[in-house]
């Protein structure tokens, strides 16, 4: 795994409200881009954005079942490589993302159609975007590496 550089650490803990995650979301790309120094591509932005809010909603909807007392923790900032990590943690119980994975990596899946259920299709997508995904042994953490370059 890359080592971080920790001069472009960003840590934010929100509670679990889905009416937040725009705003959370632009937050954490603004530090990125601030922290890279220099333009990163639209493409590469849109992606950003779209697993920062894949990871935040799944979060929110699924490890903490929307209940607003629980919290999300939010750590960002740059690899020694210049690449964009991301973790994400909430206060569930977590749950079988090996199972998740192994999906995920089947022909049929990868496709993106319907043979994958409803539950599933964000880590897929998530997935497909980074460098690199893993998670907590407890499945209620993961952390991505993206690439900010094309």
């Amino acid at each position: 795994m890359s080592y971080i550089d920790s001069l472009t650490f960003f840590y934010k803990i929100i509670p679990s409200n889905i009416n937040i995650v725009g705003d959370t979301v632009k937050e954490v790309l603004q530090h990125i881009e601030r922290s890279y120094g220099n333009i990163i591509d639209d493409d590469i932005l849109f992606e950003l954005k779209v697993v920062l809010n894949e990871l935040i909603v799944n979060a929110i909807i699924h490890g903490n079942k929307a209940d607003v007392r629980k919290k999300i923790r939010i750590a960002s900032g740059l690899t020694k490589e210049k690449c964009a990590y991301i973790t994400i943690k909430d206060d569930g119980e977590g749950y079988d993302y090996g199972y998740i994975l192994k999906k995920c990596n089947e022909p049929a899946n990868m496709m993106c159609n319907n043979n994958i259920s409803e539950s599933g299709r964000g880590i897929l997508i998530v997935k497909n975007l980074c460098e690199q995904i893993c998670f907590n042994k407890e499945g209620n953490e993961i952390m991505i590496i993206k690439k900010l370059t094309k």
